[in-house]
């Protein structure tokens, strides 16, 4: 929370600033280090997030460290270098105000990292930490860059999600519209005539009339209720973070898909963990952000349990043995046992991203094969359960 202040110094000067801090109490500690007296205080007024739904996208992001990156290398100062950018951004989804607040806000005082903390949906707790630390440690070029690796290896890891659950979604919504129009409206149309046959109906053909006469009956409702369901599973993701926490657990167990985003999950946790640990930062403060990173809190929950471990003095792989695979376990102990942690943990990254891809790549051609031969039954079934008994009528009727 940022908070405006009126103080004065030793020397009897007014100063006026900006500080971030969670509350007034904290304000006068933070104050009473830099030898100033307060003298008035108020929060300051959030400004009215009309970016909410409207952020930047990966690209765009990539782009904005990127050029940020070689005016900084250039000698540019940060505050002149972000009015270079907001001149030259686009207004498309308010890119320019957006950056033309950075401007002022670091031209007033501010740090670039304080400012970003007024468009949190844009930057997540990752990306605004790793700009505090380049910040702190005079090394924002370089932590730039990083970002750069991080969000494009972030990219790359959602592409690989959705290239696995692209074809199964449309399949199945393949699967559900055949589905329905034949139950729904073919089906029912065929049931008198169907019935009106002297002869016994096979199960199968019963199976299908039941099936066809409930959705007729309560399709509506089904309907309804799944829809309903969507929207309480959305709000209480929103408002209650034991049932989130379940809802993640239950994500990263699913078969098949669950074993891959944990993989991709850990490959980006590491690679954060990696980045802030070679820009200088403590082991155990870049393990605290990036494990406030992860946007699993089942994951997120083991890795602070860890975390606890770890700065009690258990060592690293122990406290993580239960998170790990066997060769990820193996790398992080054979790392902090040579003392070079940080190329097990680059290591256990590029382990966990292959596993990703190989099992991708194991999955993503069986999938097409499997639904057809799912989508071929399911119409199969219902064809010939109409088509057999006319058959059979008109057998009897020659």
């Amino acid at each position: 929370m940022l908070w405006n202040y009126k103080a004065v110094n030793d020397n009897g000067d007014t100063i006026n600033g900006v500080i971030n801090c969670t509350n007034k109490e904290q304000l006068l500690t933070l104050l009473d280090k830099k030898n100033l007296s307060l003298l008035s205080c108020h929060k300051k007024r959030k400004y009215f997030n009309f970016f909410a739904k409207k952020t930047l996208n990966t690209d765009e992001l990539i782009a904005f460290c990127q050029q940020l990156q070689f005016l900084l290398q250039a000698g540019v100062s940060l505050g002149e270098s972000l009015h270079i950018i907001s001149l030259n951004a686009s207004k498309k989804n308010n890119n320019q105000a957006m950056l033309h607040i950075f401007y002022k806000d670091v031209s007033g005082g501010l740090k670039l990292s304080q400012s970003m903390q007024k468009f949190t949906s844009t930057f997540d707790g990752v990306f605004i930490n790793m700009i505090r630390v380049g910040e702190d440690s005079v090394k924002l070029d370089l932590i730039l860059k990083n970002l750069v690796n991080y969000l494009q290896q972030k990219e790359q890891n959602i592409k690989k999600i959705k290239k696995i659950l692209t074809i199964p979604i449309l399949s199945f919504t393949v699967i559900i519209a055949v589905a329905s129009f034949l139950l729904w409206y073919l089906v029912p149309q065929l049931t008198g005539f169907i019935r009106s046959f002297d002869a016994s109906l096979p199960f199968y053909t019963k199976a299908l009339l039941s099936l066809a006469s409930f959705l007729k009956n309560y399709g509506i409702f089904l309907l309804i209720t799944f829809l309903t369901t969507l929207m309480i599973i959305k709000i209480m993701l929103k408002t209650s973070q034991k049932f989130h926490l379940i809802w993640d657990r239950l994500i990263i167990k699913l078969p098949l898909i669950g074993d891959i985003l944990y993989q991709t999950k850990l490959s980006r946790f590491f690679y954060c963990l990696s980045t802030l640990h070679q820009s200088g930062h403590s082991f155990a403060d870049s393990l605290d952000i990036s494990i406030n990173g992860l946007d699993n809190l089942y994951l997120q929950k083991y890795m602070k349990i860890a975390y606890q471990k770890i700065i009690q003095g258990e060592q690293i792989a122990d406290a993580m043995k239960k998170i790990l695979n066997i060769e990820a376990y193996a790398m992080i102990k054979i790392g902090q046992q040579s003392g070079k942690i940080n190329l097990s943990i680059d290591s256990i990254q590029q382990l966990y991203d292959k596993q990703t891809t190989d099992k991708i790549d194991k999955i993503e051609p069986l999938i097409t094969p499997v639904l057809t031969i799912i989508l071929g039954l399911l119409v199969g079934w219902i064809i010939m359960s109409i088509l057999l008994p006319i058959y059979d009528v008109i057998l009897l009727i020659d």
